[in-house]
């Protein structure tokens, strides 16, 4: 902020380079939206949703304020009872920073709100993994515990099997 001493060749060159990110922006959000897992997500989405709508709104609104003001200081009109100067071109930059860093700070927030539901919810995907590993093992222990009582039950019955035969021969 505060860059007043610019000319307005570089007024244009930071609106068209503002005007850039903010597109792709836009983009990137709704890419974000068709695949991000709305549960997981809701809070950093709703603020994401919220960031690009404002991006968009300043796209179409404040931005193209600056962009005719742009055009009207590089092709200006005859007799225009207010011609645009180099500090409207300042004052009008000064008050998008703002609102650029306004928005900044906003797609950051979400950004971490993000982050953090995405590692909560990594972190609780893993304690329920290990949850299930840990009963999936228990599971296999009373299995085999219950496996080996049963063979055991089978010996025993073919021992008896075996001595009811070598009784019925002995006869």
């Amino acid at each position: 902020m505060g860059e007043s001493m610019l000319s307005a060749e570089q007024y244009a060159d930071l609106y068209k380079q503002k005007k850039y990110e903010y597109t792709v922006l836009i983009k990137e959000g709704q890419l974000v939206f068709e695949r991000s897992d709305a549960d997981a997500d809701a809070d950093g989405l709703s603020m994401l949703r919220t960031v690009v709508y404002e991006a968009g709104l300043l796209l179409k609104g404040k931005m193209c304020q600056f962009e005719d003001l742009l055009n009207r200081y590089f092709r200006p009109i005859e007799k225009d009872p207010q011609p645009v100067i180099i500090n409207d071109l300042a004052g009008w930059w000064d008050l998008l920073e703002l609102l650029f860093k306004k928005i900044d700070e906003r797609i950051l927030g979400a950004k971490e709100v993000i982050k953090k539901s995405r590692m909560d919810s990594n972190n609780n995907q893993e304690a329920l993994n290990e949850t299930r590993n840990s009963q999936h093992r228990r599971s296999i222990t009373e299995l085999n515990t219950e496996s080996r009582a049963f063979n055991e039950r089978i010996k025993q019955k073919i021992e008896c099997a075996y001595k009811f035969l070598e009784s019925l021969n002995g006869c």
